[in-house]
């Protein structure tokens, strides 16, 4: 008789528990009637993706991204690694001019190009939740073509 006492105490207590700790778990926020938003971030921004570009030209040291008068830029072996996006905070739905520029060990330009790029509108949680970007995604090849994905 103890014992299911003691059993019975101990499956009161845990559902006690349990429903205290979900009542107290955050909600995600909703934006419109009825809809329920997840909380997921994103940047707006220009992002370059070099790697292929920095692993076939070894002479290569720094690759430089420029749009709307701000800039950007990576070297070889330091952060972000190779192959990820470099970010300019924008957040503007239009067409842009990007310029990348790489550079050899000695600061000389080894490779510029330019392209009109459009930001594309992002709502990672879906229509009417927060947060909005804008985003252009590039690509600089392994033979220097620079291209909008």
């Amino acid at each position: 008789m103890r014992l299911r006492r003691a059993l019975i105490c101990t499956v009161a207590l845990l559902v006690a528990v349990a429903s205290t700790a979900l009542a107290r778990a955050p909600v995600p926020p909703a934006s419109g009637p009825g809809q329920i938003c997840t909380e997921i971030g994103c940047q707006s921004g220009v992002f370059l993706t070099a790697g292929a570009y920095f692993a076939s030209h070894s002479s290569v040291q720094r690759i430089r991204v420029c749009s709307l008068g701000r800039c950007r830029s990576t070297r070889r072996g330091e952060s972000p690694v190779i192959g990820q996006p470099l970010v300019l905070a924008l957040a503007a739905e239009r067409a842009i001019t990007v310029t990348v520029t790489a550079f050899d060990r000695r600061g000389h330009v080894v490779l510029r190009r330019r392209l009109v790029a459009r930001l594309r509108r992002g709502q990672p949680n879906g229509r009417n939740c927060e947060p909005v970007c804008f985003q252009a995604d590039l690509t600089l090849s392994r033979a220097g073509v620079l291209s909008a994905a």
